[in-house]
């Protein structure tokens, strides 16, 4: 497996936090359930992709 290049991590990771955070604010203000709905949602993709990248990470570091 090739290693993934710093820029791709940074970006990844960045955008699968802001993806949450972003989750986060929208349910947290939601006044009606399918915006809830779509924050939850929001915050879970951005989670599972969060955990990918580390999940990446990790097996990068042992390869090594």
């Amino acid at each position: 497996m090739t290693p993934m290049p710093l820029l791709l991590k940074i970006l990844s990771c960045t955008t699968s936090l802001s993806v949450t955070a972003y989750g986060l604010l929208i349910s947290s203000s939601a006044k009606d359930n399918p915006t809830f709905m779509v924050g939850v949602l929001l915050v879970c993709i951005g989670m599972v992709v969060f955990s990918l990248f580390l999940d990446v990470i990790k097996t990068e570091r042992s390869a090594t």
